[in-house]
């Protein structure tokens, strides 16, 4: 088969959307698996969105207990 981009030979398919691929299609490999630019972009959007949202998340636990080694009068209840 030929690839729709560049009417060439395909050596694969994309992992993620299954696109045929020729050898200037593929824009990253990570072992046996085939990316193309399409799903590379999709991907790193992906990822960088989980870290961000990580993050997020680490700062708002942070925020709740203080920075470490920091000790919150709040909590006690003081009789007067």
């Amino acid at each position: 088969m030929k690839c729709q981009k560049h009417n060439k030979e395909t050596i694969g398919v994309c992992t993620w959307c299954g696109r045929e691929l020729c050898r200037l299609c593929i824009s990253k490999t990570d072992g046996s698996k085939k990316y193309c630019s399409h799903c590379v972009n999709e991907i790193g959007d992906l990822i960088k969105k989980r870290q961000i949202d990580k993050i997020k998340e680490e700062d708002a636990k942070e925020k709740k207990s203080g920075p470490p080694g920091y000790f919150s009068f709040d909590s006690l209840k003081i009789k007067e």
